[in-house]
């Protein structure tokens, strides 16, 4: 994450057509373990690894943690997307039936 954070402000500081970077992280919902802050030192920031690192930025915004799920959701509703169902049976995340209970 530090890496790709590190290309987007080059990019930004050093393109002129580039007026922001962000970074964009997705993954899917159920992978709690991924999210889970595993350092003692880091836990007193927050649980989950993505927040906390956002947190720790100059600019918070500029990093984006989102599901792989909420971030193809819109396409369900967008006629030109006619190609949603293939994406939506050939990745299961994607189906209404699996999401996670709150």
């Amino acid at each position: 994450m530090l890496r790709q954070q590190m290309l987007a402000w080059r990019t930004e500081a050093n393109n002129l057509q580039v007026d922001r970077a962000r970074v964009l992280h997705l993954s899917p919902s159920r992978n709690r373990a991924l999210h889970r802050v595993t350092s003692p030192r880091m836990c007193r920031f927050g649980d989950d690894a993505f927040n906390v690192f956002g947190s720790l930025l100059n600019n918070p915004q500029d990093f984006v943690s989102m599901s792989i799920e909420d971030a193809f959701a819109p396409l369900a509703a967008w006629p030109e997307a006619d190609w949603y169902p293939w994406l939506r049976n050939r990745y299961s995340l994607l189906s209404a039936e699996t999401e996670v209970p709150a």
